[in-house]
């Protein structure tokens, strides 16, 4: 099977998406971040701000809109790269998920993961997760001063 190209010119069979979640004051006004590499080029910046929610719940946002993006886009092949351990864990299958306000989030990941051909979750270092976190920043800055992103605080990549 060929891999199919999009007008962007990509091939969307296998993504990489680096994600991350913040929450100011846990709980309190928060965001989840997504940004899409094919290779080394960005793809898709997708960002949700969330009125009240916990880091965890902003975690777990950011996984969600990796997730429908990158099927939206074509991708039977998803690698996400995050810093919460919880999530990486959880997804993962190591932890088991105990928090009721995570568990039909974590159960809506589980369902679109099953979309893919394969997929991956890889816990990486803080450092190496700087573009989601900067997102995630922007998303939750434009809220507050009155500018919402573009897309209803979502930004998609030229």
């Amino acid at each position: 099977m060929g891999a199919e190209s999009t007008p962007g010119g990509f091939s969307p069979g296998a993504l990489e998406a680096y994600i991350d979640g913040s929450s100011r004051g846990n709980p309190g006004p928060g965001a989840g971040a997504a940004v899409i590499f094919d290779g080394r080029k960005i793809v898709a910046r997708k960002g949700k701000y969330l009125e009240r929610c916990t880091n965890n719940q902003a975690e777990y946002t950011a996984l969600l809109l990796a997730l429908e993006t990158a099927l939206l886009m074509g991708c039977t092949s998803l690698t996400v790269k995050t810093d919460s351990q919880l999530v990486a864990r959880q997804i993962g299958g190591s932890y088991k998920v105990k928090n009721r306000n995570i568990l039909p989030l974590y159960l809506e990941a589980v369902k679109l993961i099953g979309r893919f051909r394969e997929f991956a979750v890889v816990e990486i270092p803080r450092e190496e997760n700087t573009l989601a976190d900067r997102l995630t920043a922007l998303v939750i800055a434009r809220h507050r001063h009155g500018k919402p992103a573009s897309g209803g605080a979502s930004a998609a990549a030229d």
